[in-house]
This record gives C-alpha cells, structure tokens and sequence, in this order.
C-alpha cells in the first residue's frame, strides 16, 4: 500500500457554464463527459478549479457531453458535436477533455496532430486505443487502485475466489479487460442492466466466491440508492471492495480513486501549456492518491475487525451522508 498517497475524504442537457470571466486572458474549455450532478464528475471539476478559478487571466468554461444518461451512439455523437461547435465558436487556448467518451468522440475524430492542445483526464487504462499521446495531447489515465484493494481484500477473507460485479456497459468491461490484461487475475464475473439482475447477482456471488469487487453499478436501470444500502447489509456474506468513493456504501473497503487529483494535474498542465510548454513534451502520468472507506455495518456483520493500517487515516461511510 506504500504506492499511494492517502489523503482525508473532501466533503463535499448539455451546458455551459462560465465560472470566470476576465476582461482579458487566456480561455480554457472544461468538456465533461458526462454531468454535474455525477460524483466522479464533480471531483474531476472541483479539482480544476482549485487550481484556475483565481486566475484572473484565465476565462474557464465547462462544456457537460452528458454520455452517462444518453448513451445512445447517436446522442455520444450529438454531444461531440455541440463540444465542437463551441470549440469552433469560442476559440479556446487549451481543451480539458474528461473521461473516455471526449476522448473517443471529440478528440480522436476531429482534433488529433491540431494546433489546438488537449489535455485529457479520466481516461480509463488505455491512451493509445485513442492514439495518445500526441504532439497536442497529453494527459493523466484513471487507473484502478487494484493491487492495494486486493492485499487489504485477501486480508480479510477466508479464501482465493474472487467474483466480480458490475454494470453492463462499455466503460466497465473496459476496465475488467484492462484489469485481467494487467494482473491476470481469475474472476467469476457478473455484468448486469437491471437492479433486480445486480440484487441476484450479488446473491449468488456470496455462495460461490469468498471476495467480492463491486464495480460501477449504480446506472443500471431501476437503480434505487437506499434500497441497495439496506440489501448490502442485509445479505452480505463475504468480504466486498470497491474503487469507487461513489460505492462506499455498497463494500466493505473502498479504495477510492481521487478525481480532484486528475483536475488538479489536468489544470496545472493546461497552464503549463499555456506558459509555452508543448503538450507532447509531457509525459503521460497515472493516478497515484486513495481515499480509504471503512463500512462499519457490513464489517459488524461479517463479526471482522479492520487491521490497523487500514484504519489509519481511512473514513467510516457513517460520517459521510449518501450522495
């Protein structure tokens, strides 16, 4: 666990929004892949502006693709388009683009070898499925904090099969291909679309596993927040992790991923291009901070008790309201 940086849990249509407007100065445009009211999101963004939103030479704008609730291909592509026609139209300085789909849709077709520079963030694993980095693009992959999840997991539980439960989507048997390519762990998998299908997946993987990862899941159809928090406790019988700060009332363990570490490393390098440094001249970098989640419900009722380097520094989900 060494490799991480822990830090203490921040409490905390297509748009868009100014959130600083100087007379004169350089303009930044912030395309999110999907909305602000995503928690994931919302990080990347708060990140941004804990490093922009006091420049008074910096004009920033954000841009929502909203790809999370119309995922249809014709609406991802709808969505890219309205990103470049406000590109064309407002004439940035530098592009933050976040998450996969800005990525897939926005800068690949349209923007790859421009003189406009790009600066991605949240990009699952893999930048070279997008042909990155290039020399007007670089940026920072979302990589899962999948090692130091499987060490505090394999602490805990009573054996070596792993399940593994998530949506049913792209971004998400992305990232079990990129985890299996990296670790060439041996999972029994169950991807999902309803909640009445994630309920009884997660049933059966009690009985047949003795470790859960749960995966993003809260966008399958029916999806209904506290009615999973009282099944989770309800029928949870094996040790279950999650990567996700959004799932930390689902598992037992969250290690979670930072997303104001990507905006803050995305901004600052958005700056230093607009100070003169080519974007192809930085290197491409990885996350590297975690939030620890502890969840004393499922650990009282699994009767297991946290060693103490994982309470060190890490954060009971009852201190932190369900969002």
């Amino acid at each position: 666990m060494s490799r991480l940086f822990f830090l203490p849990v921040v409490v905390a249509a297509c748009l868009l929004l100014p959130f600083a407007a100087p007379a004169a100065g350089k303009k930044v445009l912030y395309v999110d892949s999907y909305h602000a009211d995503y928690i994931w999101s919302a990080d990347i963004l708060r990140g941004v502006k804990n490093v922009l939103e006091s420049r008074r030479d910096i004009d920033l704008r954000v841009f929502y693709m909203d790809t999370k609730r119309n995922k249809s291909v014709d609406e991802v592509i709808a969505a890219a388009l309205a990103a470049k026609n406000i590109i064309e139209e407002w004439q940035p300085d530098v592009v933050i683009a976040a998450d996969d789909n800005a990525s897939r849709y926005l800068i690949a077709p349209f923007y790859k070898f421009s003189p406009l520079p790009f600066v991605f963030c949240g990009l699952n694993w893999d930048a070279d499925l997008y042909g990155f980095p290039l020399p007007n693009v670089t940026g920072m992959l979302e990589v899962a904090l999948y090692e130091d999840t499987m060490e505090a997991l394999r602490g805990l539980a009573r054996g070596e099969r792993i399940g593994y439960l998530a949506s049913d989507t792209e971004s998400e048997r992305k990232e079990l291909d990129n985890i299996r390519k990296r670790f060439g762990s041996d999972f029994t998998v169950r991807l999902v679309t309803t909640f009445t299908d994630l309920q009884a997946a997660f049933v059966e993987l009690q009985q047949s596993c003795d470790m859960l990862i749960l995966q993003e899941c809260r966008s399958v159809e029916g999806f209904d927040h506290a009615a999973m928090m009282r099944f989770i406790e309800e029928q949870t019988q094996i040790p279950s992790a999650a990567m996700q700060k959004y799932l930390m009332h689902y598992a037992l363990i969250t290690f979670a991923k930072v997303g104001e570490e990507q905006g803050e490393w995305a901004a600052r390098t958005a700056l230093a291009i607009l100070g003169g440094k080519a974007p192809g001249m930085i290197p491409l970098a990885e996350n590297r901070q975690a939030r620890i989640f502890l969840n004393m419900e499922v650990a009282h009722r699994l009767n297991l008790k946290f060693p103490r380097e994982l309470l060190d520094g890490a954060t009971f989900t009852s201190e932190v309201p369900p969002e």
